[in-house]
């Protein structure tokens, strides 16, 4: 192949976005296994790959799950996702501490495959499925972003329930709703009522936890490498501590 033609420049560049994460997608929907649990199996037994290329392949295949789940029968290009991500990686303000995100939603298994995608890039999730869960542990721990649903238990606007919390202690915290539903009218006033940003698609939410975490400056803590290990780490609470 002549790498100097044009045609081959761009048959190498979809090359480099669309191997790994078709090749993982193939072996997801071959075998019937959840993503999610196939990378907390990758790190059960402690393979820590620290290659860009390898970290972006893995939240592609993820997020390409959590498309297709979001929105059946679309179609959905595995290459375009992993080029997002890869633009992505380069916006990720990485520091001397992995980011704390809470995380609110009263069944969080729905959310499985956007968190591994999250995971990869080094973000600790705390899942909180209660709104009194999720205010004890902002009472006694600290957060650079707060997630959530919408409706909730029959709530339709819940999510803001949570919100109006944070204002009233003063706790400046981006603050993302990820909703079934997410229509320019809902995302209006919910930028109103002062959410960093609201999205019912994955890839959205991918790229409003970077730009949030842009935003907070986590502390202004100094950098760290790009290359660091693989972190899925995910506390789960079902009762108030």
């Amino acid at each position: 192949m002549d790498t100097s033609d044009p045609i081959a420049i761009e048959a190498i560049k979809f090359l480099r976005f669309s191997v790994w994460p078709i090749t993982l997608v193939f072996v997801l929907l071959v075998f019937n296994a959840p993503l999610a649990r196939l990378i907390d199996r990758l790190h059960n037994i402690q393979i820590e790959r620290t290659d860009k290329g390898f970290k972006v392949a893995l939240a592609a295949a993820s997020l390409t799950a959590a498309e297709v789940t979001r929105n059946p029968g679309k179609t959905i290009i595995p290459a375009d996702i992993a080029s997002a991500i890869d633009q992505a990686f380069r916006r990720i303000p990485v520091r001397s501490r992995a980011p704390s995100i809470l995380w609110l939603d009263d069944n969080p298994s729905n959310n499985d495959n956007e968190r591994a995608a999250l995971s990869v890039v080094g973000l600790q999730f705390t899942l909180a499925q209660s709104t009194a869960v999720a205010k004890a542990l902002l009472s006694t721990g600290h957060f650079d972003i707060v997630l959530s649903d919408f409706s909730r238990l029959g709530d339709p606007e819940a999510g803001y329930g949570l919100l109006d919390y944070l204002k009233g202690k003063g706790l400046r915290i981006p603050y993302i709703v990820y909703s079934g539903t997410a229509n320019p009218d809902e995302i209006k006033a919910a930028k109103a009522r002062g959410v960093f940003g609201q999205t019912n698609q994955p890839r959205e939410l991918f790229g409003l936890v970077i730009s949030a975490l842009q935003s907070s400056g986590l502390d202004a803590q100094p950098p760290v490498p790009t290359d660091a290990p693989l972190n899925t780490n995910v506390r789960r609470w079902s009762e108030a501590p």
